[in-house]
């Protein structure tokens, strides 16, 4: 038998070989990425290898890093390796993503604690290098990059676009979420034809009988190929494997076959290594001299090394394959495995993290509430350095330790909050379902339904809210300022898009009144502006102006932004929502950032700063996508499409007003559809068509529509007016105009809206005085003041210096198309 040469493991893989081609040329201009996934053994390993000698050949500078499951639990291991051979460069970023980068490395005292600077430094790193020559980074076995490497290389992979910088990644099945959404290529088993080539190449003597059970076993599988035929000559001594194992599985086996016949020093040797995650022959060696009770040294590796299983130099062990390592590290008795992580732990007792992660190991499926309890204080310091996955993850691991079955199940739920705050529903699932086997607490009882009601993206029905509000209920008449404001703060934030009877709504205001003293001023008003904006809308606005956004918590600041913008103080929310933006990044807050961006954008839409926030919008997007969070798409699609509208791009607004209908998923929030037709009606508007926009304006201002929301209504007073002017529709405009009135708890822009429709409707003689009122009431309001300019000086036929003082706000605005 023949080992496959470079070619060999390339049989039947031209189609790929030549996208990666395609690739590699297409990257010295621009960037892109590619996921390559499928089965373990399907041959991604060699297409990268084969990209990385191509790219080599090229002249570009090829940067690799490869996942390790025993690494995934320590942040940026995985991204070290990467950065290392560019890191010069970081002198030249600025000072803020230098400093990243140095957190990353280790350099600083402290881990990175914004992974949205890290990403943009990371960005800006490999953009510097690729100024110089192509850059190529490769990155294997992307499913057990550690989560902190996987969020900032997807960052930058959705990102690539001007620089000549190309990323291949490789991945099992299932695709780690954080590279779901990336452009991707799954790897088939090789045909019938390409399998029998494959094998005839490596061992052309076969007998028919031989060859036919190899390629029925390894199902198109190059590497099941080479090893069940690197097996063939035991098949005579060894029983055959079953054929409905998983090929995994049988490869595995085959693996710890070749690893049965070495000496027990080198099957010690391997086991540690295949436990630890550096894999540092130092370390490897002292372990596993404590394991077999004598010392070791590098001889105890050359059985392994001569049997192709590994390759050790004086640094590193390496397997040839993850599977090998894997099949090692799960095989033999659970009690060898347990001593092994145990002599582990001894000797990597200066490194606490470490050490930590080999003692839970060898505990596993027993409880030990000291380990337990170092691992709730090590998941604290994580959610402080803003790694939520991390710290919830820990929480989980806490509890299976755990011995007190109340405290177990209130670390789970501890865990399902943190995992819900950044979007991770998958995980909030698995937690809330391990608490639910176990005995709660009635508190916790309560926070699990909470907990796993509030997970649900579909609408909640009024039970659902009722429910709710009996908790509420039960947490006021306790005394519990906090747990009662924060679940009267969720249950209103579902109620925001939700067909609530007002009864419900009733009792969430009356809620509100009722919370104990020790709850944050800002919640009162948070609730009001969640459930009855209209008709509290100056005391909502009174309150928020008195309050210091920078005394408010990080995650109620990006719901402050949001209000600010439902009531109507859009330039508020530009100032709140931008704050908001920076505190949550700092302390990596990802799955609450979507709510502060949709907030923040669309109070760009209409306080005037549309370059900004256009960005804002297709961040929104794209982070509401990755944190699965159905809703803040639709909310962000629509963002985008009035940003495109007023822009003047009438084309990308209808399709994105299109992609926000398509996106809201069946049973939800209906009410989101009305912030589609206001893009609908400001691209119309803009574009010149004032009738198809009145039409769509006249829609979201309709209370039968059963989509219709008041807040949303009042945002476009101003606007569906001006559609009624230029559309020579007077009587129209004057019936909307006299709706606007009757408005409940007018906001300030909602009076100079008003004010300005009755600029726009009046006649000749009335205008000099109903100019003064609208300027008036527009004054603080930049981009409605300089409208009521423009409809002064139509009046007045002197628009030439009314133009021109409008054209000075316009131009102080972020208003450029």
């Amino acid at each position: 038998m023949r080992r496959p040469g470079d070619s060999a493991k390339l049989v039947g893989r031209e189609d790929e070989l030549s996208t990666i081609d395609a690739l590699l040329e297409r990257g010295r201009a621009q960037g892109e990425a590619l996921l390559l996934h499928g089965d373990p053994g399907i041959g991604k390993s060699a297409l990268a290898a084969a990209a990385t000698s191509k790219a080599r050949a090229q002249g570009a500078t090829v940067l690799t890093t490869t996942g390790m499951p025993s690494e995934a639990e320590v942040p940026y291991t995985s991204l070290q390796p990467l950065l290392w051979p560019i890191l010069d460069e970081a002198d030249a970023l600025p000072a803020p993503q230098k400093a990243a980068i140095e957190a990353v490395m280790g350099f600083a005292g402290d881990a990175a604690q914004d992974p949205f600077r890290t990403g943009l430094a990371v960005l800006g790193l490999l953009g510097d290098a690729a100024e110089r020559t192509p850059v190529v980074v490769i990155v294997e076995d992307a499913h057990w990059i550690d989560e902190a490497t996987a969020e900032v290389l997807a960052f930058v992979a959705r990102r690539i676009e001007a620089d000549a910088l190309v990323m291949l990644l490789t991945s099992r099945e299932p695709v780690p979420r954080s590279f779901r959404g990336l452009p991707a290529r799954k790897l088939e088993p090789l045909g019938p034809a390409h399998a029998e080539a494959l094998l005839q190449g490596l061992a052309p003597d076969l007998t028919p009988a031989t060859r036919q059970r190899i390629l029925d076993q390894a199902q198109g599988n190059p590497l099941g190929l080479t090893e069940l035929l690197a097996g063939a000559a035991r098949a005579q001594e060894e029983p055959e494997l079953p054929t409905w194992l998983p090929l995994s599985t049988r490869l595995e086996r085959t693996f710890a076959a070749r690893v049965a016949d070495l000496p027990e020093s080198t099957r010690a040797a391997l086991l540690v290594a295949a436990l630890t995650d550096i894999a540092d022959v130092t370390e490897v060696l002292t372990a596993a001299s404590r394991l077999t009770g004598a010392p070791l040294d590098l001889e105890a590796f050359t059985p392994a090394v001569e049997a192709g299983i590994v390759e050790v130099d004086e640094l590193r062990v390496r397997f040839g394959h993850p599977l090998m390592r894997s099949a090692i590290g799960q095989g033999g008795s659970e009690s060898r495995r347990r001593e092994a992580h145990e002599a582990l732990a001894h000797t990597l007792a200066a490194d606490r993290a470490r050490s930590l992660g080999h003692r839970v190991a060898a505990a596993a499926g027993s409880t030990d509430d000291g380990i337990a309890d170092e691992l709730v204080a090590m998941a604290k310091v994580a959610q402080r350095r803003g790694s939520m996955v991390r710290a919830a993850e820990t929480l989980g691991r806490a509890a299976a330790l755990t011995g007190d079955e109340l405290t177990r199940g209130a670390r789970l739920l501890d865990a399902a909050a943190l995992a819900l705050d950044i979007g991770r529903d998958d995980l909030v699932e698995r937690l809330l379902a391990e608490a639910a086997q176990l005995t709660l607490s009635l508190d916790d009882q309560q926070r699990r339904m909470w907990l796993m009601r509030t997970s649900d993206q579909r609408a909640p029905t009024p039970a659902w809210f009722a429910a709710h509000l009996d908790r509420v209920d039960a947490l006021i008449a306790a005394g519990d300022a906090a747990r009662a404001s924060q679940a009267l703060l969720s249950t209103a934030f579902r109620a925001w898009w939700s067909d609530v009877p007002e009864p419900l709504r009733e009792r969430m205001v009356g809620a509100a009144r009722a919370l104990p003293s020790g709850r944050p001023d800002v919640i009162v008003a948070m609730v009001l502006a969640l459930v009855a904006p209209a008709a509290h809308g100056r005391e909502i606005c009174q309150t928020l102006k008195r309050i210091d956004p920078d005394a408010v918590p990080a995650d109620l600041l990006r719901l402050f932004a949001v209000i600010s913008t439902i009531i109507g103080t859009f330039d508020r929310g530009v100032d709140v929502g931008d704050r908001a933006l920076d505190r949550l990044r700092g302390r990596g807050r990802y799955g609450l950032l979507a709510t502060a961006l949709v907030g923040r954008a669309w109070a760009g839409v209409f306080a005037g700063a549309w370059g900004a926030s256009l960005a804002l919008a297709q961040e929104a997007e794209v982070v509401s996508r990755e944190t699965d969070q159905p809703l803040w798409v639709v909310a962000a699609c629509s963002a985008q499409a009035a940003l495109a509208g007023v822009r003047g791009d009438l084309e990308t607004a209808l399709a994105l007003a299109d992609r926000a209908d398509a996106a809201l998923p069946p049973g939800a929030a209906d009410g989101m559809r009305s912030m589609a037709e206001v893009a609908r009606g400001l691209a119309r508007l803009t574009a010149g068509d004032a009738g198809a926009a009145l039409a769509h304006f006249t829609r979201v201002l309709d209370d039968g529509e059963p989509w219709h929301v008041d807040f949303v209504a009042r945002w476009i007073v101003a606007d569906a007016l001006d559609a009624a002017v230029a559309a020579n529709a007077y009587e129209a405009g004057r019936a909307l105009l006299a709706r606007a009135e009757t408005f409940a708890g007018p906001s300030r822009h909602l009076r100079a809206s008003i004010a300005y429709g009755r600029l726009l409707l009046a006649p000749e003689a009335e205008a000099d005085a109903l100019a003064e009122a609208a300027l008036a009431a527009s004054r603080e309001l930049p981009l409605l003041h300089a409208r009521v300019q423009l409809a002064h000086g139509g009046h007045l036929r002197r628009s030439n210096a009314r133009a021109s003082a409008a054209r000075d706000t316009f131009e102080a605005l972020d208003m450029a198309v």
